[in-house]
């Protein structure tokens, strides 16, 4: 049973990453970034955050 303290790392509401800096992170970003666009085209798993990084 999972009780949270083995959560992995999450996506936060209040973070320090731009666009640019996301593509120096994640080398794949643009992979990444295709497939999201792919799965789900209306953006519906994105908030605003989400949106400016991988929108």
């Amino acid at each position: 049973m999972l009780d949270g303290s083995d959560a992995g790392a999450h996506w936060r509401k209040i973070h320090f990453l731009a666009r640019d800096s996301g593509r120096e992170a994640y080398p794949q970003r643009e992979s990444f970034v295709s497939v999201r666009r792919e799965l789900d085209p209306g953006g519906v798993f994105l908030n605003d955050g989400l949106r400016r990084l991988v929108g």
